[in-house]
């Protein structure tokens, strides 16, 4: 008997790759996405914090820099399309 993806739903045949999740296991092709959007959010994240690192503006408060607020903006973009990914519901 062939085990479900818990992603896809889709059986998994004896020569797919696949790794064990909770509940199952998972496609490999099923974790791409979750991967490279996790891939986006930490790049963000390093260049959020390597502007606040060496921006004098960002000093005393991230949010009163323009590029700052910027950066912020986007880490927090990529953030919330990472979540996204990981809770997409099975079809």
């Amino acid at each position: 008997m062939l085990n479900p993806c818990v992603q896809c739903r889709e059986p998994i045949g004896g020569r797919e790759s696949y790794a064990p999740a909770p509940g199952g296991v998972i496609h490999r092709r099923c974790t791409e996405p979750a991967r490279a959007a996790e891939a986006m959010e930490r790049a963000a994240w390093r260049a959020y914090l390597s502007h606040v690192g060496t921006c004098d503006d960002c000093l005393p408060e991230p949010i009163g820099c323009p590029e700052g607020k910027r950066l912020r903006r986007e880490w927090k973009t990529a953030d919330r399309a990472h979540f996204t990914t990981l809770e997409q519901p099975a079809p």
